[in-house]
């Protein structure tokens, strides 16, 4: 167990984010981890895309090596809510010289890297850095993203039931609702893990950020040890909810029947449900932490089917939930 201790100040700016680079990472680790549990239409344009020329480096540090461990700096930690894809690119190609050969030293463990990737370090950090963010580029545009908009949406979403656990049962609701491995312990989080950890049992952190993975069926994390170049704060990539649209979670199994969310959406049965004392659609978003543009689309969609009822206050629109017998009693 690794065990993460919060300050009141630290729980309070911890947050959660999506990341573009993240999610194309944390594609090629579970092609190498759990190839079966990735939906065939990634799973078949990763695995075409990577046998191909020119991804020799990328999936080379993508593979997990030792304690499955992957270079933290291929994950840079988002600047917003949604990361932007090339901000986070030139965040990888600008890591530190220091950090990025500490964590290929890592890699090696002492020994011999692989061919490919030791022929890439020969050139030097930079080199290094930047064809491994040229080939993230590549992989990112040619598997992801035709789906991104939909990924988003289902991370979004994700995030939305978090922070809905969060108003109705508080922060370590929601935390534990992350995993069945992720515990709030009164001092901060405990992670189970499966082997003992090489960074230490028990660190202090100044914050911690949440990333929901499409594609991880287990908790990972990202978390620097003390006196790591250019330390940052933790990442804990766990399990995304099942994807609304298909039903399914990361393995391709079909849940259970979940009410409302079931019905029509988890997104729309989340809007629906904070719609009981009216709000606008810009605190709908800042609500469910949703853009704005998402929550409008929803909030049209529920007024043309007659669940919600519109006003006008000022300059506002102010929206609020009808009054329906299966909703309201």
């Amino acid at each position: 167990m690794i065990r993460i201790d919060l300050s009141a100040d630290a729980l309070a700016h911890s947050h959660f984010a999506i990341s573009p680079v993240t999610v194309t990472v944390d594609l090629l680790m579970a092609l190498h981890e759990h190839p079966a549990g990735v939906p065939n239409k990634f799973r078949d344009g990763a695995v075409k895309a990577l046998t191909g020329a020119g991804f020799g480096t990328l999936n080379t540090l993508g593979a997990p090596g030792a304690h499955g461990y992957c270079p933290d700096f291929l994950r840079p930690i988002p600047n917003a809510h949604i990361g932007d894809l090339d901000d986070e690119l030139h965040t990888i190609t600008t890591t530190g010289t220091d950090r990025v050969r500490h964590e290929i030293d890592i890699i090696s463990g002492g020994g011999k890297l692989p061919g490919k990737l030791a022929r890439a370090t020969e050139q030097g950090e930079r080199q290094l850095t930047q064809a491994v963010a040229d080939q993230l580029a590549r992989l990112f545009h040619t598997v992801i993203a035709p789906d991104w908009p939909r990924i988003r949406d289902r991370l979004e979403a994700d995030i939305a039931a978090r922070a809905r656990v969060a108003v109705t049962g508080g922060l370590k609701a929601a935390i534990d609702s992350l995993d069945q491995c992720v515990v709030w312990n009164g001092d901060g989080i405990d992670i189970s893990l499966r082997y003992p950890h090489p960074r230490g049992a028990r660190i202090a952190e100044r914050y911690i950020v949440f990333q929901p993975s499409p594609w991880f069926h287990r908790t990972r994390f990202a978390i620097d040890p003390p006196g790591s170049p250019d330390r940052r704060s933790p990442i804990i990539h766990y399990p995304a909810k099942p994807d609304r649209r298909t039903g399914r979670d990361q393995r391709g199994r079909r849940p259970a029947a979940t009410g409302l969310g079931e019905v029509m959406g988890e997104t729309r049965a989340l809007i629906l449900a904070e719609l009981g004392a009216g709000a606008t659609t810009a605190e709908v978003a800042g609500r469910l932490r949703v853009a704005r543009s998402t929550a409008s689309h929803h909030l049209q969609l529920l007024y043309r089917a007659g669940l919600v009822d519109r006003r006008r206050d000022g300059k506002h629109v102010v929206y609020r939930r009808a009054r329906l017998t299966a909703i309201d009693e």
